[in-house]
């Protein structure tokens, strides 16, 4: 609700309680208990939506990191093998050298 909305609310609930007594009930107290739920109700809300975007924000980074380790990983799959596949040439050459000397 406006800030507008609020004050003629006030506005309206002074008027009433001085025309009704209502000071002598706890319909004042009612009310403000009413007004000061409203309140932490927004602040609830503003601290949801900015934890919703922080998480949007968070999956954004993690699908990121999570492609990023795909793309090392078949990195290092492929540099493992080639890495074997020079062991087994280099002992090759190694038997063949043997093999001169």
């Amino acid at each position: 609700q406006s800030s507008l909305g609020l004050a003629d609310d006030d506005m309206m609930l002074d008027r009433m309680i001085k025309r009704w007594r209502l000071e002598d009930t706890g319909f004042v107290s009612l009310y403000s208990s009413c007004k000061a739920m409203q309140s932490n109700l927004r602040l609830t809300r503003d601290e949801a939506n900015a934890a919703v975007a922080e998480l949007a924000h968070v999956k954004t980074v993690a699908s990121e990191a999570t492609s990023n380790l795909k793309t090392a990983n078949k990195a290092l799959n492929q540099v493992w093998e080639e890495n074997a596949s020079l062991k087994v040439e280099r002992k090759k050459l190694a038997r063949e050298i043997k093999a001169y000397v």
